[in-house]
């Protein structure tokens, strides 16, 4: 199965009724690192987020409720599984931090130093 088949998996939708469209599910997976949690997790509050606003109706004497808290709820058993797996939740490995190596020159750390003197050293 391919990552974008499992994240369907878990959300429930290899239908493709609730993401009709697979370049969804991929942009959930490249926001989050190509982790299938992270990316089922944010599919399900994308998913919730559409279905805010008709969370419950009620027509004579019968009523339903759409079950965004359920949804809400999967995800965030989603985000602490990537958690457990030492996930970060920018999809990275926890613990290691990205960043740009900069070349600095004089001129940079002037800047450098004014900023801190501007911010009062925050």
């Amino acid at each position: 199965m391919t990552n974008l088949e499992i994240v369907r998996l878990l959300i429930n939708d290899k239908g493709k009724i609730i993401f009709t469209d697979d370049a969804d599910i991929t942009a959930f997976l490249t926001l989050n690192g190509d982790n299938i949690y992270l990316a089922a997790a944010a599919a399900l509050e994308s998913y919730s987020a559409k279905l805010a606003g008709t969370e419950s109706f009620t027509i004579g004497s019968y009523s339903q409720t759409s079950g965004t808290a359920n949804i809400l709820k999967l995800a965030a058993e989603y985000r602490k599984k990537a958690e457990e797996l030492g996930i970060s939740p920018d999809g990275n490995p926890a613990g290691f931090d990205t960043y740009a190596e900069v070349g600095y020159t004089g001129f940079n750390m002037a800047e450098i130093i004014k900023n801190k003197i501007l911010n009062k050293g925050k």
